[in-house]
């Protein structure tokens, strides 16, 4: 069964929207992945607006529920339920993707700080993996590239943790980064907002920051070495998302991790990382 114009339109909205990076990637795709891709970005985006509005969480709990009772029973009256169903049936994506992902959105109505890296690590198995295994079964690569679309999938959601660290703390409440190595460098919650109030928090600061900044280079290593392994037409968007995310990472760090405001690459910067993955470099 084919997408409809008006379900490819409204997917390429939402990506548009939310995800200038990764809608510029799948622009080198060929038209039939790169609408299955855009349709499966529509389905997990929008679902993930639903915690990070300004519902309250047992608001935001009330309309995930209802949104997720609708997929499992009614999703003809959703289009972007109904189209994921189509693509659903033809990538033969599981059942169980969707539900982990559903877990993982339903935590941010719950659950606001993780203990350690593998709760994290849990949370972003259903939040960020899954969406690199189903790129897997978009490209037909799914066996060969599920190792490196974890670390890959991991290094993009730990780069937008780090960088949006503060806002996830001041609005939502949320801290996504490890809380025990939070308070081994001497830190506490609140310091997601006087993180540079003193010398002293600041040299704190930047250490916690190293450790995570750590982590997720060495998870994009892994991710990017499997980009060799998927078909040539997915190579140069991949590879750009890849390097967009670290030179992303990279500026974070150059600021010493200062999370006062959103940092995000200008015109010049993101014409810097497209001429280097044109030339198939890594940044």
């Amino acid at each position: 069964m084919m997408f409809t114009k008006e379900q490819i339109n409204n997917a390429k909205k939402i990506i548009k929207r939310y995800s200038s990076t990764f809608y510029i990637a799948t622009l080198f795709f060929p038209k039939k992945e790169r609408y299955q891709t855009w349709i499966f970005y529509a389905f997990v985006r929008t679902v993930d607006e639903i915690v990070d509005t300004d519902f309250k969480d047992e608001e935001a709990k009330i309309v995930l529920h209802t949104w997720w009772n609708d997929w499992k029973n009614n999703p003809e009256k959703n289009i972007v339920q109904q189209s994921t169903r189509i693509l659903q049936k033809e990538i033969g994506l599981e059942e169980e993707f969707f539900e982990s992902f559903f877990k993982s959105m339903e935590k941010d109505t719950e659950k606001h700080i993780y203990s350690d890296y593998k709760e994290v690590e849990d949370y972003m198995y259903g939040s960020a993996v899954i969406i690199g295994y189903a790129m897997g079964y978009i490209t037909k690569a799914k066996s060969v590239w599920e190792p490196h679309a974890k670390a890959m999938a991991e290094m993009f959601q730990l780069v937008n943790f780090i960088r949006d660290a503060r806002s996830d703390y001041e609005e939502r409440e949320r801290i996504y980064l490890p809380q025990n190595e939070l308070h081994d460098c001497g830190l506490n919650p609140s310091d997601f907002i006087k993180q540079l109030s003193s010398q002293e928090k600041k040299i704190a600061w930047i250490k916690y920051m190293d450790i995570q900044e750590k982590r997720t280079r060495e998870l994009g290593v892994i991710g990017r070495e499997g980009i060799k392994l998927l078909p040539r037409y997915t190579r140069f968007a991949v590879l750009l998302s890849y390097n967009r995310y670290s030179r992303l990472l990279k500026k974070i760090k150059e600021s010493g991790y200062n999370i006062s405001k959103r940092t995000s690459l200008n015109k010049k910067e993101k014409f810097i990382v497209f001429i280097k993955t044109i030339l198939n470099k890594y940044e």
